[in-house]
């Protein structure tokens, strides 16, 4: 028989899930970039998206949905041909576009989803028992003191 998860075992596993996403909203705070965040249309083009400046999700979707397009129709191309040639875009893999474009994705959502964590920590802390925020506390100090 499977043992029943209390209500303080509940709310440290939410509580460690809060932090978790704590973590995720530092790392895209600090993001190691992939590309020059330099992103142009085509090679005629002067004008290029700073990726660092992209105030939507939208345009961000735009600028990949673009990417996909010349990714696909290289493929077909090189298929055609009987090339085996590898896609970039101004010396980058699709992949590194990609994650580039989600790093930024995750900055833009940043604001919202610390108030929203925020939120939800307040209401759990509210469900913490006596016992349970002593030993959290217990346990603070002593990463803080012991290293």
């Amino acid at each position: 028989m499977a043992k029943t998860q209390t209500k303080d075992e509940i709310v440290q596993a939410l509580l460690k899930v809060v932090a978790d996403k704590r973590e995720e909203i530092s790392k895209a705070e600090k993001p190691t970039w992939l590309t020059n965040k330099s992103f142009r249309y085509s090679e005629e083009s002067s004008k290029s998206l700073n990726l660092n400046t992209v105030g939507t999700v939208d345009k961000l979707v735009g600028a990949l949905s673009h990417l996909l397009a010349q990714e696909k129709s290289y493929s077909d191309a090189a298929k055609l041909l009987g090339y085996e040639g590898k896609f970039t875009w101004f010396g980058y893999s699709v992949d590194e576009w990609k994650a580039d474009f989600i790093t930024r994705k995750n900055q833009i959502s940043i604001s919202d989803m610390k108030l929203d964590l925020a939120n939800k920590e307040s209401r759990l802390d509210k469900l913490v028992s006596k016992e349970v925020r002593e030993a959290m506390e217990l346990e603070q100090l002593q990463k803080e003191l012991l290293g």
